[in-house]
């Protein structure tokens, strides 16, 4: 990822930004409708998905776009691509845009996959001639040399993501719009697109990435943005902007419960603190990193055998209480993270009053360097993963030198050699 520079150039500028929906609670969709409801017009509320919005987006930088459904992240993608215009404000873009915003957009689906090729080459503005020099590539891109002659609308949704991806990345933009479409792909394929991103990232193009995946975020991009109620409402470094998100989503889960009745507003719901967030339920109390000697470390060697401690008070009843830990580099990249779920280690339900500590014992085969432990105690009842306490970088440790590595975990490789002669 580049180096944030004042002095690079504005290819993007947002400025103050306004666009609404208007959701309508009733529609008149005939003239019969119309009559029978008197004349009357339908009614309905306005949304405003961009609200007052403002950004200047670098030249050869990467943006992470995040937040709830709904907030307001591809409504802004869809205005600085041209797809929609804003009530108000302006969206000034400087260079060539490739946007891929929603599954099949731009696609007729009669026509083939090598029809749809030129089609979307001509919407791009690409002479034709530019298109067939690049059409080899945009079909071996997407793997669908059998089936590029058939209509598009027998192709599953993995295809449907191939072949827009391949245009998208095919045309040489200067700026490329991803929306949270590559979630559709297979492994492969996902693999195989962030490699490109990664070849577009040292090639200098600008970027902005709509994702719910608060991992790709932090590893692909320069910056974040968080989005809430179609305002701007935190900026900066990824990983300070997804503990952001995070804590903003406990903070409504914690309103919810109180407007509810679940929690009583008094309580503590652990949001004081910058880095720790939670709606109450738990609270993580002591919490340590000790040696093989069961002695308190800030600083260990590359190899020794460490435990995290966490001791839990319980002050409501939790479902499905899960405790975890993850391990940050210096740099805010997860290293490993692990908790009970994962390491099939179940935890009875939990009620105000209980106490647990959890013990996560391993082997610190790390690279030398600075590293953080977050924890975190959660609700995983249906599925849905609800932050009871959750404190980012709670402990701060530092690895002295191991043997020399590539990358940020050993993984302790043997390596023989036959020679002959």
């Amino acid at each position: 990822m580049s180096q944030p520079n004042s002095q690079e150039a504005t290819v993007i500028k947002v400025d103050h930004v306004k666009k609404k929906y208007l959701l309508y609670h009733e529609r008149h969709d005939s003239l019969k409708d119309l009559v029978l409801s008197g004349g009357r017009r339908a009614s309905y509320e306005v949304l405003w998905a961009l609200n007052d919005v403002s950004y200047e987006f670098k030249k050869g930088r990467t943006y992470g776009l995040i937040g709830e459904n709904g907030c307001g992240k591809s409504t802004l993608l869809k205005a600085i691509a041209n797809i929609l215009r804003p009530e108000s404000g302006t969206v000034t873009v400087n260079g060539r845009i490739s946007a891929l915003l929603e599954l099949g957009a731009g696609f007729h689906l009669d026509l083939s996959g090598r029809e749809n090729i030129f089609l979307n080459g001509a919407i791009l503005r690409l002479p034709r001639e530019e298109i067939e020099a690049r059409f080899d590539d945009m079909v071996a891109f997407s793997e669908l040399e059998e089936f590029i002659d058939m209509p598009v609308k027998s192709y599953s949704s993995g295809m449907y993501m191939r072949l827009a991806f391949a245009i998208a990345v095919n045309v040489d933009p200067d700026i490329l719009l991803i929306d949270e479409v590559l979630a559709v792909g297979d492994v492969a394929f996902q693999r195989r697109c962030f490699r490109r991103i990664k070849e577009y990232q040292a090639a200098g193009k600008t970027i902005i990435f709509v994702s719910h995946d608060a991992n790709a975020v932090k590893d692909l991009c320069d910056e974040a943005i968080l989005l809430d109620h179609g305002k701007i409402v935190a900026s900066g470094q990824p990983m300070n902007i997804v503990s952001a998100y995070f804590e903003l989503l406990s903070k409504k889960e914690a309103a919810r419960r109180i407007k509810s009745g679940e929690e009583s507003a008094d309580h503590d719901l652990s949001a004081a603190k910058q880095k720790r967030y939670g709606f109450g339920a738990a609270t993580i109390k002591e919490y340590s990193l000790v040696n093989a000697a069961g002695e308190p470390v800030k600083s260990i060697k590359s190899g020794d055998k460490v435990q995290v401690r966490v001791k839990i008070d319980f002050n409501d009843v939790i479902p499905n209480p899960v405790v975890g830990m993850t391990i940050h580099s210096a740099t805010g990249l997860d290293v490993y993270g692990t908790n009970t779920s994962y390491n099939n280690t179940p935890i009875s339900v939990k009620r105000a009053g209980d106490t647990i500590q959890a013990e996560f014992t391993w082997d610190a085969w790390l690279r030398e360097g600075n590293y953080s432990i977050s924890l975190g105690i959660v609700d995983l009842t249906d599925g849905t993963v609800t932050p009871a306490d959750r404190w980012v970088d709670a402990i701060t440790f530092d690895v002295a030198a191991g043997r020399e590595m590539l990358g940020l975990i050993d993984l302790r490789a043997d390596v023989a050699v036959t020679e002959n002669g």
